[in-house]
């Protein structure tokens, strides 16, 4: 794996961490970070030496959204080109697309990822944490989607997640429409977070406590749940149910599975399964 400038990924024992690196400006989030972030996943998506990744924030914050001075100097660039709409068009949706294609590398790691979050979880920082699979908090993080406050719409993902994280539309809508912030009791009360801690320190060791559990399972069960539950996510219950069959089928012949029966019968022994 590359050293990179925003971010710092190790892994120890299958399990990956991805920690945001830019604290001197709270974790906000730059072209180069959403880049950086991109390449992480798409890596550790076929990393035999990771079975599940934690995905965290150096600092005080996890992530205080998008780097305003890098956003107001492509609004800039923009205007001093003097290209026609279309071609502005063009180059804003490169840079949009940058984002989405981060987003979807992590909602389609392979491996189940884990949001530990703590501070700010703002514009950016939000959508990193709507593609994830479960998400952690300390008591004082704070969530919003600000795009709306600078005029812009949260297109690059978090607006079309959300409403499959939070069921409930219309608070849903308060936060889209409003930009307000929200603290992790609102965020748990409507299931945005899964469990709250007191520390970033106790958060942390929750996080990679849950990976450790993770990471001991079968890798072959491990990615084919989460391939069946962002299947079903999307689609018809009928339609999920035959993609689980096909999926079941084969995850079933693995030698995972013998080793597993045969450990139910010797309890003291740790199960080891095999890289994949």
């Amino acid at each position: 794996m590359e050293d990179f400038e925003y971010i710092v990924v190790r892994t120890d024992e299958f399990v990956s961490v991805v920690r945001l690196r830019f604290r001197e400006r709270g974790n906000s989030i730059n072209l180069k970070m959403w880049s950086e972030i991109y390449e992480a996943f798409k890596f550790l998506s076929t990393d035999p030496k990771t079975r599940v990744v934690v995905l965290s924030g150096d600092g005080e914050h996890f992530c205080s959204g998008i780097d305003m001075n890098e956003y107001r100097e492509i609004i800039t660039d923009l205007e001093k080109k003097k290209d026609d709409i279309a071609r502005q068009s063009l180059t804003l949706r490169q840079r949009i697309e940058c984002c989405q294609k981060t987003l979807s590398a992590i909602e389609k790691c392979p491996k189940p990822v884990i949001a530990a979050i703590h501070g700010q979880c703002i514009g950016g920082g939000f959508g990193l944490a709507t593609a994830c699979d479960i998400r952690l908090s300390t008591h004082n993080a704070m969530f919003a989607l600000k795009e709306v406050d600078i005029a812009v719409i949260a297109d690059y993902g978090p607006l079309s997640r959300f409403p499959k994280i939070c069921k409930h539309s219309s608070w849903l809508r308060d936060i889209a429409f409003t930009g307000r912030k929200f603290d992790a009791a609102e965020a748990l009360k409507h299931c945005f977070v899964s469990t709250i801690y007191d520390s970033q320190k106790d958060l942390v060791t929750a996080a990679l406590k849950m990976a450790d559990v993770i990471a001991d399972k079968s890798p072959v069960a491990m990615q084919a749940s989460k391939m069946i539950l962002n299947f079903a996510r999307d689609r018809k219950r009928k339609d999920a149910e035959k993609f689980g069959n096909a999926i079941r089928m084969l995850s079933v012949q693995s030698e995972d599975v013998k080793e597993s029966l045969k450990e139910m019968e010797d309890s003291d022994e740790k199960l080891e399964f095999d890289e994949y």
